[in-house]
């Protein structure tokens, strides 16, 4: 979706002064998602480009597994198509705890 797209249906739906903070925030903000790791002790965090190069907890890694799982259900991937998102997961997300859940 384009900015102005985003920008026309935000600005009808929330108002224009609200709309243009929003429009602005990635870049007051800084920084993009650029992975995400679990702790051995079951939490998820997240990396990103912003300049304190600090993570961002996001949560126990046992609701991002079952948030995951009934995802996964819900979209009825083939045999195929779940194999391949489990090795782009095994790819992308550092788990320390030692298992794979998904």
């Amino acid at each position: 979706m384009s900015t102005l797209s985003r920008s026309v249906r935000t600005k009808h739906t929330i108002g224009i002064e609200n709309a243009e903070r929003i429009d602005r925030w990635p870049r007051e903000r800084g920084g993009r998602l650029t992975s995400i790791s679990i702790t051995s002790d079951g939490f998820v965090i997240a990396g990103s480009t912003a300049s304190d190069g600090g993570g961002a907890f996001i949560g126990g890694a046992s609701d991002l597994d079952r948030n995951l799982s009934d995802l996964l259900n819900v979209l009825k991937l083939t045999k195929a198509e779940t194999a391949a998102f489990r090795r782009v997961y095994v790819a992308r997300v550092r788990d320390w705890r030692g298992t794979v859940v998904v």
